[in-house]
């Protein structure tokens, strides 16, 4: 039997309510990166976005965080990637210290609420938000087949298959053939659109001028020595045999 296809619905929010929920978690979690980053520095480096929610209440666990190595004196999580300090190291209790002083982020539990997808959320996989151009859209995933509401404070934006030819950047609907996003620019990938990778085609064409400039500038400075040398004989014989010089 055939898998059903991931597709997804992608919401507009328009109800300001629903919005001003997203800004102020934007804004929390801009105002506690640089704090989590001399966290980081000081016990370990972090992976992902689990940086951006230090506390999170498991079992008996004070938190638990994902790293990209488990910390000294830290202990690995059911979860793995994820690990808890251990309390009888003082160096984990200074962590957890430090750790609890940090303001907490409001999550977006609320907005998912409000939107009718918090039971389809699995961590941010599978739910995203992003502000493009002022417009606030909301992709949700869901099985072909599978009905899928549109949430009051929302209008339907498109409806699409996973790896669909449409730019990750700006959403434009793309050629399958193009290579560059005809409407921002970022270079295709994969089915998708990756700015960072600079080999693809637009790329490709700057390094190939790159070269040209550099091939330019070796050959004229190789027509420069060469000049000097095929000149200088002719200027010694202008100026003459020494006992004519004065």
């Amino acid at each position: 039997m055939e898998a059903s296809k991931t597709r997804y619905l992608e919401y507009v929010l328009t109800d300001p309510g629903l919005i001003n929920i997203f800004n102020e978690i934007e804004k929390a979690r801009k105002s506690i990166e640089p704090l989590i980053d001399a966290f980081a520095n000081k016990y370990g480096s972090f992976s992902g976005d689990y940086a951006l929610k230090p506390v999170t209440p498991y079992k008996d666990r004070v938190f638990c965080l994902a790293f990209d190595d488990c910390p000294e004196g830290w202990v690995e999580d059911d979860q793995p990637g994820f690990y808890s300090p251990h309390l009888e190291s003082d160096f984990c209790r200074d962590a957890r210290d430090e750790m609890l002083r940090l303001p907490l982020i409001p999550n977006s539990y609320e907005l998912e609420e409000k939107l009718g997808v918090r039971q389809k959320i699995d961590y941010a996989a599978s739910f995203s938000i992003q502000e493009y151009k002022g417009t606030y859209s909301v992709e949700v995933p869901y099985q072909e087949g599978e009905s899928l509401s549109i949430p009051a404070g929302c209008v339907s934006k498109k409806n699409y298959e996973l790896n669909q030819n449409k730019c990750e950047f700006c959403f434009t609907e793309i050629h399958p053939e193009a290579t560059v996003c005809p409407s921002c620019n970022a270079v295709k990938s994969y089915g998708l659109y990756n700015s960072g990778l600079p080999l693809q085609k637009k790329g490709l064409y700057g390094y190939l001028v790159l070269l040209l400039f550099v091939s330019i500038l070796h050959l004229l400075g190789t027509l420069y020595i060469a000049l000097v040398f095929a000149l200088f004989p002719l200027w010694k014989l202008y100026r003459g045999p020494k006992w004519y010089r004065r």
